[in-house]
């Protein structure tokens, strides 16, 4: 049975989506200026809510696993998640490095064996996080076909065991596993997807979220929290702060959004549609700003920085995103090409195909 569309999810990936490219402009344009107040905001929670919001869609629609429907899934995400870090990293390598040389150091040291993957190792992570929930699924289609919450968490902690168990060993086994399969991303954002998922499959944890009172003591605890860790008095740690922003954030946009529309709410609607090959593209078009990180150390007043940090990046992600559509809408003309870059499927008609049907 299809799932029903729902407007907040797109809104949520959106906005998530937007974010992560301001927080890219802080990185990547302004010359890694890392040290904006607005770059720790988001770097403590846009990942994060990514990954819930995947878990999110997936518990909407949970896979019934058999062997064959097992094989299909992955295989999916894999073509999806996997085959674009084939292409594209080896473009981007060329394209910020003209000497083939140093393009192919820069492949290899940055892009290839690090952490980090030059900023592509969240696809790579998800694709490791769905490997997980297919174990999970074998689970659940052997003790707990009702959906009994406590069989959940119990098939829960068993894969969170195995995939502490695996990264451990793994590590163990020498560094450039660790690095090349971006494993402390991976041990980090695991949690959130199961989070995203229980959510989804239980009515009651909805409800919850977007309680009035709930949402209030919420925002008002994070409020409080972050600025605390901010003054370095008192750190919960990332986890607590994540799910405090995450709440909040979500509560926000769907209680701003709620029977409204408008030029805004629909750029995030496009936004949140297009959010993994926008993930994928819009590296290419961060430009090189430094400049732009240097006046920002100039600046003594804090909350005068805050806001102007905030606008530059917030202009600068606009811009990026806005070159990055219009790309994308060019490279899905062709379904090869779509294919290699975004991992579309393969079965609309070429476009030399339609002209000729079309005449």
């Amino acid at each position: 049975m299809p799932v029903e569309y729902n407007r907040n999810v797109d809104l949520i990936k959106g906005f998530a989506m937007f974010l992560v490219v301001v927080g890219h402009s802080f990185f990547f344009s302004f010359g890694e200026y890392t040290s904006a107040l607005t770059f720790k905001f988001l770097d403590s929670f846009q990942m994060p809510l990514f990954v819930a919001i995947s878990g999110f869609l997936t518990g909407l629609k949970p896979l019934r696993f058999s062997l064959v429907k097992g094989i299909h899934y992955i295989s999916s995400k894999a073509q999806r998640l996997l085959l674009p870090l084939i292409l594209l990293p080896i473009l981007y390598a060329i394209v910020l490095n003209p000497d083939m040389t140093d393009a192919y150091y820069f492949y290899v040291n940055c892009l290839l064996t690090s952490i980090m993957h030059g900023g592509y190792w969240f696809t790579l992570v998800l694709f490791e996080i769905f490997v997980f929930y297919l174990i999970f699924s074998a689970i659940q289609s052997l003790v707990n076909r009702k959906n009994n919450i406590i069989l959940d968490l119990i098939s829960f902690t068993i894969v969170y065991g195995l995939e502490y168990l695996c990264t451990m060993q793994l590590q163990e086994l020498g560094d450039i596993y660790f690095t090349t399969l971006s494993l402390g991303k991976l041990k980090s954002l695991f949690p959130f997807f199961f989070i995203g998922f229980f959510v989804a499959r239980y009515s009651f944890l909805k409800k919850l979220l977007y309680n009035d009172i709930f949402f209030a003591v919420i925002a008002l605890v994070y409020v409080f929290t972050y600025a605390v860790v901010l003054k370095g008095a008192f750190d919960p740690g990332r986890f607590v702060i994540a799910i405090l922003a995450m709440i909040t954030v979500c509560n926000i946009i769907v209680r701003m959004a709620a029977n409204k529309d408008g030029k805004v709410l629909r750029a995030l609607q496009l936004i949140g549609k297009q959010s993994l090959p926008i993930y994928l593209i819009h590296y290419f078009f961060l430009p090189a700003l430094p400049m732009i990180g240097a006046f920002l150390t100039t600046i003594p007043d804090p909350s005068r920085l805050f806001l102007t940090e905030t606008i530059l990046a917030a202009i600068n992600a606009s811009i990026v995103i806005t070159v990055t559509l219009f790309t994308i809408k060019i490279i899905r003309t062709d379904k090869y090409l779509a294919f290699l870059c975004f991992g579309d499927r393969l079965k609309k008609k070429a476009f030399a195909q339609r002209v000729e049907e079309e005449a």
